[in-house]
């Protein structure tokens, strides 16, 4: 069959975020839907098509998706009810067939199917060969991790294994070149243009609250080989010139020390100048900082998560207050940036926790953050306890502006209040005179980091005024 693989149209500037949480940001990001480009490298003659990133409307993409056979979207809890709305346009449309894939449906797929006539199949889980199957002809009995319906009967095949060969994927960066503009996509942590791609899948360690490898990857971090790393690296050098920026989206980049100084060893023995970012805990060791900064890595993405060390005990993050300080402090020594995230909302957050949060992110000082309504996704121990403890609270992911809301609610801490802290996280962490002074001396010593910095701060600044003149209209409404 010819094969569409489809990020399906939603909000203005909506960032259907790849591996991360789908809505709008507060400050403006794109996301690269590399799940669905793995995919598409693996099927011939298929093409990927991301409507956020290319504003793309429903209208239009019926007339892009013409004369393909399966149509596979990816979806998540927060964007399904308009992606099966998709689905169904495509289906009234077009003589094609619909398969929705990702950790929503892979954790639900009864359910999932149940939603409408017009879905035919959920891939489960790590969905790539399931849908070359699929797409190939292969019977649909046979292939396993496919649920799918038959004259009214929902049919569930078995689970099918890990991919653990990832050497045979092909470069995710390839169906970049072939499918997508890499100019449209933009985080406001990294230069532009970037291209984001994994060297493993999914993530060892037991955070509560991570959808990923609890709903969709499994808890086993499987790794490309170290030189199968530094070919896809070359590719891009060679086919992708204008790139500024190698993103390292595993979930735990530096999970294996050993594994990260052999990347590293072979970039500098193949002398790839590249600037480079990943993902990593905050308990990597300075001589491991030491070799990822000379083999030209720029900025770490890390998850902070809480200032409380009852927090972060309760999501089972497995870190300490005290070595989030000292590896904060050694990366500053090293020369490495930090984009540090921090989530507001969990089991055991009270006001005095709120705060503590907000006063360790100011007292780190890092280069950016992200503060964040913590969400509880089926699939995670996190929505499990939430359940069991009816603080579920039930709603939409998202509001009416496509921001995410919150969805859970303590007895002593509201849902209205966890927004509203993390909206005040970010005005008392970016309004600072201590944050100011160091972006202006950043822009001074590092002047590729002015753009990026001055971007960054002009579409914060947009949402503040956008919410401020949501929330006068809603005032204005209920008076």
């Amino acid at each position: 069959m010819r094969t569409l693989l489809l990020v399906p149209p939603s909000f203005s500037r909506f960032d259907s975020a790849g591996a991360r949480f789908p809505a709008r940001r507060k400050t403006a990001s794109m996301w690269y839907p590399v799940w669905l480009c793995y995919c598409g490298g693996l099927i011939d003659d298929s093409r990927v098509i991301d409507c956020p990133a290319d504003d793309i409307d429903v209208e239009r993409i019926l007339r892009l998706s013409k004369g393909y056979d399966l149509v596979v979207m990816h979806t998540s809890t927060a964007s399904l009810g308009n992606d099966v709305r998709t689905a169904e346009c495509l289906k009234g449309e077009h003589d094609c067939e619909v398969a929705l894939v990702g950790p929503h449906p892979s954790v639900l797929p009864t359910e999932t199917l149940r939603l409408s006539d017009a879905i035919d199949y959920v891939a489960r889980r790590e969905y790539d060969r399931t849908i070359k199957e699929l797409a190939e002809g292969k019977p649909v009995e046979e292939i396993r991790g496919l649920s799918w319906r038959k004259d009214g009967e929902i049919h569930h095949n078995p689970d099918r294994p890990f991919i653990e060969d990832l050497d045979s994927l092909s470069f995710v960066s390839a169906v970049y070149k072939r499918d997508l503009d890499v100019t449209r996509y933009h985080l406001p942590f990294l230069l532009h243009p970037y291209v984001s791609i994994m060297t493993g899948r999914s993530c060892p360690y037991n955070c509560s609250f991570c959808l990923w490898p609890q709903a969709f990857l499994g808890r086993r971090y499987r790794t490309r080989s170290p030189q199968n790393v530094i070919d896809e690296i070359t590719y891009i050098r060679e086919n992708l010139p204008e790139v500024r920026e190698v993103f390292f989206d595993d979930g735990t980049f530096t999970a294996l020390p050993r594994r990260v100084l052999e990347i590293c060893r072979l970039m500098r023995e193949h002398g790839l100048d590249v600037t480079w970012s990943c993902n990593a805990r905050p308990d990597v060791s300075i001589d491991v900082l030491k070799e990822m900064k000379k083999a030209g890595c720029r900025l770490l993405v890390v998850g902070y998560e809480s200032g409380s060390q009852e927090v972060l005990d309760a999501m089972n993050k497995g870190t300490s207050i005290d070595g989030m300080r000292r590896f904060t402090r050694e990366c500053r020594e090293v020369g490495l940036m930090i984009h540090g995230t921090f989530m507001i909302g969990t089991i055991g957050e009270t006001r005095e926790t709120i705060e503590k949060t907000i006063r360790f992110a100011c007292e780190l000082n890092l280069d950016s953050v992200q503060f964040s309504v913590a969400t509880p996704f089926p699939g995670t121990r996190f929505y499990d306890e939430c359940r069991e403890k009816g603080y579920l609270r039930g709603g939409s992911l998202l509001d009416s502006s496509g921001y995410q809301e919150c969805i859970v609610e303590y007895p002593w801490l509201s849902a209205d209040e966890i927004v509203e802290a993390v909206d005040r996280a970010y005005v008392q962490y970016y309004y600072r005179l201590g944050y100011v002074a160091k972006q202006l001396t950043l822009m001074m010593t590092r002047p590729r980091e002015t753009r990026r910095i001055l971007l960054g701060a002009l579409r914060l600044q947009r949402y503040f005024v956008e919410n401020a003149y949501h929330r006068f209209v809603g005032t204005f409404k209920a008076y």
